[in-house]
């Protein structure tokens, strides 16, 4: 886990770190690697696409963007559809 040094609470935190760390980036709070990048990206990429889904009222199945590795047919329902 990447923030697992940082004292991140949930994803929305962990993704405004981690664009301030790119807009403003500081040696003190350095991030190491770029694994740390490509989680934020595919974090925000999972928000947008949940905005989406809800917005055109979509309540069925869809893979989940952040289980790596993803095998076809591999689907879970929305979260606001439990």
């Amino acid at each position: 886990m990447v923030g697992k040094g940082a004292s991140w609470v949930d994803g929305p935190q962990a993704f405004v770190e981690v664009r301030n760390q790119i807009v403003h980036p500081r040696k003190r709070h350095k991030l190491k690697g770029a694994r740390a990048y490509y989680e934020a990206l595919q974090l925000a990429k999972w928000y947008l696409e949940l905005v989406w889904l809800r917005a055109f009222g979509f309540n069925g199945l869809y893979a989940k963007r952040l289980k790596i590795p993803r095998y076809l047919g591999d689907v879970e329902a929305v979260p606001w559809v439990s």
